[in-house]
């Protein structure tokens, strides 16, 4: 009932261009202003790749990174790399293998008579920052309190 008493209000509106979530707006405007924009759009990106300075830089990049896969591949790829980086980082405890205890193998002095360096305990280093923290914020305090205001 109530259909057939509003259809007549809403006649005009029911053409194929309507659009019940906009509501006046049209299809077939938005469609040309979007496909405006999307023109205009790669119209900006053939000028802006067709600089010279740009395919210039574009070739440099290039080149660079060919060389740096080219210097990767030399190196071992992935797992020369982690194997190099391994045996430079690796402390001298770790490198020994339970397998080779049964010799020996020194280039120079004994480095088991060496004095072993302990880290700072964290309790000292948490009092250092509060003394520290604690003075730079005396000194703020004093230049604020000589300062004149105009």
């Amino acid at each position: 009932m109530i259909t057939g008493e509003t259809e007549h209000i809403l006649a005009p509106y029911q053409d194929e261009d309507y659009d019940d979530f906009f509501g006046r707006r049209r299809r077939k405007k938005r469609k040309q202003q979007r496909a405006l924009r999307h023109s205009r759009r790669l119209e900006r990106r053939k000028i802006r790749q067709s600089k010279p300075i740009r395919i210039s830089r574009k070739a440099k990049r290039q080149r660079f990174f060919k060389g740096v896969g080219q210097v990767y591949n030399d190196l071992g790829r992935a797992r020369g790399i982690g194997t190099a980086i391994d045996s430079l980082t690796r402390p001298r405890s770790q490198m020994v293998t339970p397998e080779a205890r049964d010799f020996e193998m020194s280039l120079g002095e004994n480095t088991s008579d060496l004095p072993t360096n302990k880290p700072l305990p964290v309790g000292l280093i948490v009092l250092g920052g509060v003394a520290l923290v604690g003075i730079v914020g005396l000194v703020a305090a004093q230049s604020q309190k000589h300062k004149t205001y105009r």
